[in-house]
């Protein structure tokens, strides 16, 4: 019985060990906004504490493969990423992908993936960075947005004010040219003269 504890005791250890040392991807930022035609660098950090020989890099977009290569003894086998697209990788483990003149289409998911191919297989994902391209208009409006928002309920507010007003004001005017003795008080018509009262002719 002390033989089988010890025995899971040193799995436990070794699996522990191995989880400390394991592959693993950070990457930064979460939210990434640019302008149309625009220059933009996606970065992730491969960590892995164990040396390896053969790294297998991807990016994906929403979910689909946008592009892959090996890093073999520290160096990148493929440089490109499409038409559109360069990799860059700098020792111990820094990954950039960099996209030229960005269009509304490239927004999206990016993620970083790193398999560790020799000595032992390992897979590791980054956790993603959401590019929104967005159009010059719409960086300006969406800026100006929260000013616009406060004129627009300020203009409204003032339009019901004066709305109000000229109703009230209406409404007095017709209830007063409807009253007898208010109209009596403010108008008097001249009555016609007694005949004791003409001029001599």
């Amino acid at each position: 019985m002390g033989s089988l504890g010890t025995v899971l005791v040193l799995l436990a250890q070794f699996w522990a060990l191995r989880g400390a040392t394991g592959l693993s991807v950070q990457q930064a930022p979460k939210l990434l906004q640019v302008r149309q035609d625009s220059q933009v660098t996606l970065a992730c950090q491969v960590v892995q504490a164990q040396a390896w020989e053969r790294l297998h890099i991807e990016w994906t977009k929403d979910g689909d493969i946008l592009c892959q290569t090996h890093i073999i003894n520290s160096s990148l086998t493929v440089g490109v990423c499409g038409s559109w697209g360069r990799l860059s990788w700098q020792p111990p483990g820094n990954l950039t992908l960099q996209l030229d003149h960005v269009s509304l289409n490239d927004s999206g998911l990016y993620v970083c993936w790193a398999t560790v191919e020799i000595p032992d297989l390992e897979e590791a994902q980054g956790s993603g960075t959401q590019l929104l391209v967005e159009t010059d208009g719409w960086l300006l409006n969406r800026s100006f947005s929260g000013l616009a928002f406060a004129l627009l309920v300020t203009g409204a507010v003032a339009a019901f004010a004066l709305g109000a007003w000229i109703w009230g004001r209406r409404r007095c005017r017709n209830r007063d040219a409807g009253n007898p003795l208010y109209s009596n008080a403010l108008y008097q018509p001249r009555r016609a003269p007694r005949k004791s009262e003409a001029w001599p002719v």
